[in-house]
């Protein structure tokens, strides 16, 4: 289970998505492997659907290599369950954030208008 720390009491608590594992764990026809990291991104993503891991934890946690994890995460891209998003500090590659954007439970992020951003 992902570990979260309440930074206000600083107490660690456990969190899991109940909904967006139960709507994962319902989708049919995918591989193994696919299928287990759908159910990961699921249960650890929060009301956003949003995860921060990195592929090696990832791998990690589902028993494979992160090269596994790279071939698990083309079936999802592919077929619309998840996008990735880059993340970088000082023009190096960091970690990549993984959206859940399949799951119909999750809150949609409303950005606020910038000046002169377009929609």
């Amino acid at each position: 289970m992902a570990r979260c720390t309440n930074l206000r009491l600083g107490k660690p608590r456990t969190y899991v998505n109940i909904p967006a594992l139960n709507w994962a764990s319902a989708v049919e026809g995918l591989p193994k492997g696919a299928k287990a990291l759908l159910l990961f991104v699921a249960r650890y993503c929060d009301k956003y659907g949003v995860v921060w891991y990195k592929q090696s934890a990832i791998g990690l946690e589902l028993g494979c290599d992160p090269r596994s994890v790279r071939n698990y995460l083309k079936v999802l891209l592919q077929l619309g369950l998840v996008r990735r998003i880059g993340q970088g500090r000082g023009g190096r590659q960091v970690s990549n954030v993984y959206h859940f954007i399949a799951w119909p439970g999750r809150q949609l992020v409303i950005l606020p208008m910038v000046k002169g951003m377009r929609r």
